[in-house]
């Protein structure tokens, strides 16, 4: 009798079983998605008690010009209404001078660049869209890779096709670099993906704007 393909694929060469890469997958997001809740809900509570304590600044909607810089970005596919931004003070988020983004909550904290503003916005889309296992997955991008994790350039390098593909901190810089780069009038040897980039982010329909966190 031959061996079944479908069976014997799932067996490593010592004959160890392996879990398909659907199964790993689903287990990767479930667990993604269960750290992101706590970290979410940790931060959340820490902003909350720095805001009691006047330990960090209030946080203020977005003004006109953001908004009209993020629609030009993102079009329809983010909640503008529910993004909040933290400037200066940040309390204990302050132990790091990067900026980053807690759910809705941007914390921009010295920087004032539109640029950062677009890539921080990303990862707002990244909770509207998919919720916090961002949080999550941003997270492990920048422990386990480092610097390199912003590099969207090396995503491709790995094998990763496709924006949707790359780690949360480099689709995030993509964008920046893309906005960054808008006016530019010489061709861009990734034209075509950042083309098609755009085109996902912006057609991608917002199905969870929630206004908490």
């Amino acid at each position: 009798m031959s061996k079944n393909p479908s069976h014997t694929k799932n067996f490593s060469a010592n004959g160890r079983w392996r879990a398909p890469r659907a199964v790993l997958l689903l287990a990767s997001a479930i667990g993604a998605s269960i750290a992101g809740t706590v970290i979410l809900i940790l931060g959340t509570l820490v902003s909350r008690i720095q805001r009691l304590l006047f330990l960090q600044n209030q946080p203020r909607s977005l003004n006109q010009t953001e908004e009209e810089l993020l629609r030009g970005v993102f079009d329809d596919s983010l909640a503008l209404d529910n993004i909040r931004i933290i400037e200066g003070r940040s309390g204990l988020f302050g132990v790091n001078s990067r900026p980053f983004t807690l759910g809705n909550t941007i914390y921009m904290k010295a920087y004032t660049a539109p640029e950062i503003l677009v890539h921080e916005c990303v990862h707002v889309w990244q909770y509207q869209h998919f919720g916090p296992r961002y949080a999550a997955e941003a997270l492990g991008a920048q422990l386990l890779l480092g610097d390199s994790a912003y590099n969207w350039k090396a995503e491709l390098a790995r094998g990763k096709s496709e924006w949707s593909e790359f780690n949360k901190e480099a689709q995030a810089q993509m964008i920046q670099e893309i906005w960054m780069q808008r006016n530019s009038s010489a061709a861009h040897q990734h034209d075509e993906l950042a083309a098609a980039t755009l085109k996902s982010l912006r057609t991608r329909k917002n199905t969870r704007p929630s206004r908490s966190l």
